[in-house]
């Protein structure tokens, strides 16, 4: 299950500074910062039209250095509306208790293990998490001179807020998939982990992510693999007499625009997946984006990425019983993720 829709766009400028998530799926069930720390509040009502970085009330002693302003350009009704209706706050209670503080199975056992080798980070390095949902990666990075989070969903940064301890690891609600104006190049390592095959626009999150990274900076990128697992468009199937459990897939090339039903049972949902109404996003509907890896590749490269990795993680689950074999071994033949490791160059 996917995430990210769109939101206002906005101003967002820095000045110094070097699974569900969301990705799981029912397929596989059936299958068996010397730099100057960030402090700010984001808006967080309709009325505000202008937010600066500054200290939040902490019961804490913190000896952070003076914040940076985020300045926000004035919403018109258009991007409040826009805003209130992005397809993953409409979900966000169930996603948190799915995911719950350290993630679900897969960002525990695969996805995060994963990800920390890929990004081999470092007590220097700062990093900005793009689509952080309620920050499962904050709570597993070794210490880093910086963290900054950035979610659209407003409910999920505030889980993230709840949960973090770290006076140097800041939350803001923001549209990643939107222009970001006056971004400085700050930043040691970005990642956008399981959540840019939920937004609309994934060349835009990935140039802003770029922008703010300094040259030579890494990108850890993690997507459901773009090959095998398609929503709507690729499942299981079962080869009784050569006892094999294979993959089918109706489309790949194409680009697709895909609703998911978190909550099939309610009737209009049903209705909204046969295309007799409008998504209600209240209901639990959300989007995914579709993309081939010939697309990523070339997001990546417009965006100033030369690809300098890439990894396919398979399950680790392990079935029993008597098609046990046959599940296994379809499980560590089509990998469930896929990573791409990119570097910016100049």
């Amino acid at each position: 299950m996917n995430r990210y829709n769109s939101r206002s766009q906005s101003k967002f400028s820095s000045k110094k500074s070097s699974g569900p998530r969301r990705g799981g799926s029912s397929e596989e069930r059936s299958s068996g910062t010397g730099r100057k720390s960030r402090s700010f509040r984001d808006s967080r009502s309709e009325r505000a039209s202008t937010f600066t970085r500054s200290s939040r009330p902490s019961s804490r002693p913190s000896s952070r250095p003076p914040a940076r302003a985020y300045q926000d350009t004035k919403r018109t009704p258009s991007d409040r509306d826009e805003s209130s209706s992005s397809s993953w706050e409409g979900v966000s209670n169930w996603y948190n208790k799915i995911v719950g503080s350290d993630g679900h199975y897969y960002h525990e056992h695969v996805v995060l293990p994963g990800t920390l080798k890929l990004l081999q980070l470092k007590p220097e390095h700062s990093v900005l998490d793009l689509g952080c949902g309620q920050g499962v990666l904050a709570r597993v990075i070794p210490p880093v001179k910086e963290y900054l989070g950035v979610d659209i969903s407003e409910s999920l940064i505030e889980q993230a807020r709840r949960q973090n301890r770290k006076e140097n690891y800041d939350f803001i609600t923001w549209n990643v998939s939107k222009p970001i104006h006056g971004a400085e190049p700050t930043f040691t390592h970005a990642t956008i982990i399981l959540a840019l095959q939920n937004m609309e626009y994934p060349q835009t999150a990935l140039q802003n992510a770029a922008n703010h990274l300094v040259e030579g900076g890494k990108l850890v990128l993690v997507l459901n693999h773009p090959c095998f697992r398609i929503p709507r468009q690729s499942g299981w199937s079962t080869d009784e007499k050569n006892k094999l459990q294979t993959r089918w897939i109706n489309r790949y090339m194409s680009p697709m625009k895909i609703p998911i039903n978190m909550h099939p049972s309610k009737p209009a949902n049903r209705g909204a997946m046969r295309g007799q109404k409008s998504l209600d996003v209240d209901s639990g509907m959300t989007w995914s984006f579709h993309h081939s890896l010939q697309d990523y590749t070339e997001m990546l490269r417009k965006a100033g990425f030369v690809i300098t990795r890439i990894e396919e993680w398979t399950s680790d689950k392990e079935s029993e019983g008597r098609a046990a074999k046959m599940e296994n071994r379809a499980r560590s033949e089509f990998p469930l993720f896929m990573a791409i490791q990119a570097e910016k160059r100049a």
